[in-house]
């Protein structure tokens, strides 16, 4: 059984239309699948859970964006469950990053091939990762964009990415550098204040 996993508030808007017509699709073809809305973290995680220790699930299907994913990752990262991801955010960074289909027919297509890729995770400080972390300049844009009052108004024109155009000129304003260090594979790489 397929299990879509739906952040309603992703892309204002845009997960629930999408499922909306992935639906009677799924209806037509008979295919078994169940829904979940996600309304918060724990709520989810729960429900994940219990579908993960039933053995009976296919994949788990995230509608919506890139921080749905990465919720949804925290908890298949130790398992062997697929994860398929139809976009419907604002920035969708990882379907550009996998190429993935946005177009609901095309989804649905490739999602019932169950071709699989395996990738490697991020781990960063216990919190896993598909595509990129930020630090500094970059992880205060994104934190920007994703409070903004702005976000919400672009994701209902359909230019929700713009938002962190905006983020990033603003921040560019107020930024200043700090000290700090990285550590990976047991190395620690120290970061200079260049301000």
């Amino acid at each position: 059984m397929y299990i879509f996993l739906i952040n309603q508030k992703s892309g204002n808007g845009k997960a629930f239309t999408k499922w909306k017509e992935l639906q009677i699709i799924l209806n037509d073809m008979n295919i078994s699948y169940e829904i979940h809305t996600c309304t918060d973290n724990e709520t989810t995680y729960k429900y994940m859970d219990k579908k993960i220790k039933s053995k009976r699930v296919k994949a788990f299907v995230v509608i919506g964006g890139d921080g749905t994913i990465s919720s949804v990752i925290q908890k298949l990262a130790h398992t062997q469950i697929p994860l398929a991801i139809l976009p419907a955010g604002s920035g969708n960074d990882v379907c550009r990053n996998f190429n993935l289909a946005s177009d609901i027919p095309t989804f649905v297509k490739k999602l019932l091939e169950n071709r699989q890729i395996t990738i490697d995770l991020l781990n960063i400080n216990g919190l896993f990762g598909i595509t990129v972390a930020g630090i500094g300049l970059d992880a205060k844009i994104g934190k920007r964009a994703d409070k903004s009052f702005y976000k919400r108004w672009l994701n209902k024109i359909n230019k929700g990415s713009s938002a962190y155009t905006i983020a990033a000129v603003m921040e560019l304003l107020t930024f200043r550098p700090f000290l700090g260090s990285v550590y990976v594979d047991g190395k620690t790489t120290y970061i200079p204040n260049y301000g």
